[in-house]
């Protein structure tokens, strides 16, 4: 799960009163935030974007450049838009499309605000949504499907993988943001899924870079990129991962273009 709680379906929030939508969304008017007059939620996010913001700057900073210009983008758990004050500029002049899923209707609602602070309403589309749940609607495939330190929160890894298979366009890539570890931290596994209890964050489970790209592997996607971006905590790395899913059998194999690369590579073996 994205956050501590979830919903069976996918509604849309409407960002822009002119934006068309397709037969069966369900558009939730966003006024006022309305959520965020609940004093739990604003604390809880208040606290969220303390831990994780400059973590947070480091993964966009470097997962926006990293996109080509007028790429249609899935962030994964866009949550509470964070990243909108200081890189609105940046999408506007990629001509970047990006379509935030989460399942959290405070960060929703406030990440709506944000949109319109900064007139980011052609550039993002929110949809309240699990991953596992959501139906693409204004775009079927993307050219990067992004999870911002999300991945590890999911319950059902290989699932969601395999169904995300069917969004990416034809030389499309998934990145990810991750604290990855290279060595077994016992007290690690055992504390950090229980902060959700302490403080209402669930920081998911441990990552460890091994199970991490066995996992790839068995899923049928090559790692392109393994970059370290910066060293943290607990012998913790900040990493982006890119990864394309391999061609399924008797699929026609194409020539892709020269690979995008953060800097020069780092060997995921």
């Amino acid at each position: 799960m994205l956050t501590d709680y979830t919903l069976p379906v996918s509604r849309k929030l409407t960002t822009c009163p002119n934006e068309k939508r397709s037969a069966g969304e369900n558009p939730i008017p966003i006024g006022p935030s309305r959520f965020y007059g609940n004093g739990s939620n604003h604390f809880r996010q208040r606290v969220y974007e303390l831990l994780v913001g400059p973590v947070t700057t480091l993964c966009y900073e470097n997962a926006l450049n990293y996109f080509h210009e007028n790429a249609v983008v899935l962030d994964v758990g866009i949550g509470n838009g964070f990243m909108i004050p200081r890189y609105h500029a940046l999408i506007k002049s990629k001509g970047l499309r990006i379509v935030g899923v989460d399942i959290s209707a405070a960060a929703l609602e406030q990440c709506a605000e944000r949109i319109r602070t900064y007139g980011l309403e052609h550039h993002i589309e929110l949809h309240q949504a699990s991953i596992e749940d959501f139906k693409p609607q204004s775009f079927r495939q993307f050219d990067y499907i992004f999870f911002s330190m999300t991945f590890m929160l999911l319950d059902d890894q290989k699932d969601v993988l395999d169904r995300i298979r069917q969004m990416i366009s034809r030389k499309g890539e998934i990145v990810f943001f991750q604290t990855m570890h290279t060595k077994n931290l016992p007290l690690m596994n055992f504390i950090k899924p229980k902060l959700k209890y302490l403080i209402g964050i669930d920081f998911g489970a441990v990552s460890y870079q091994k199970n991490f790209l066995k996992l790839l592997k068995e899923r049928r996607m090559t790692v392109k990129e393994y970059r370290l971006l910066q060293k943290t905590w607990f012998q913790g790395e900040y990493r982006i991962i890119v990864a394309s899913p391999e061609p399924r059998s008797g699929a026609r194999h194409f020539h892709a273009p020269a690979p995008r690369h953060f800097g020069d590579a780092i060997s995921a073996s």
